[in-house]
């Protein structure tokens, strides 16, 4: 087996979860949206990787949900924690994951009535990148399972997605 079939497979169940909590918010109100734009900040906000692509991504990321939380009259506190410094291809896997499942999100977000949520669009806006997806998954069907290399992908890939579940039961108590 390799690392692509582990990560999809092995993480099936918090891949889940991930899918699940974010369908609960309600992308058509200010407070669903800012729950959203909330988590996602928590989380993109605490990280970095080593390789510059990798960094700038995140910076973009964390620009677009500052920018909306700002609009939403949520603007965000700078972190002051230390990143937790995670492999890049753990990030890149999990954040293209994200990216290409904010597309389905933004329909509901698309149906909104308000124009303050509306106006929230830079998250949305981050475009997606299914050339960068093939070949990430292509360069990790690569590298065999039981490599330490992707022991570490999957371990830093597993706490993205538990920052996730603290973020999103930080917000919603």
């Amino acid at each position: 087996m390799n690392l692509r079939t582990a990560l999809r497979d092995d993480l099936r169940a918090e891949h889940e979860q991930l899918d699940d909590l974010m369908g609960e918010y309600d992308l058509t109100t200010e407070e669903g949206l800012r729950a959203l734009l909330t988590c996602h900040y928590g989380v993109w906000s605490r990280i970095d990787g080593k390789d510059p692509k990798t960094k700038q991504a995140l910076s973009s990321r964390c620009e677009a949900l500052s920018a909306d939380l700002a609009v939403l009259g949520s603007p965000v506190e700078e972190n002051t924690e230390e990143l937790l410094q995670l492999n890049d291809d753990a990030i890149n896997y999990m954040a293209s994951g994200a990216q290409l499942g904010t597309v389905m999100l933004s329909k509901q977000w698309k149906n909104a009535d308000n124009p303050t949520v509306l106006a929230a669009h830079h998250f949305f806006d981050i475009p997606t990148n299914p050339g960068q997806w093939r070949e990430l998954c292509a360069k990790l069907s690569e590298i065999p399972k039981d490599s330490d290399y992707a022991k570490e992908v999957l371990e830093d890939a597993l706490r993205i997605y538990k920052l996730f579940e603290v973020e999103s039961q930080a917000f919603n108590g």
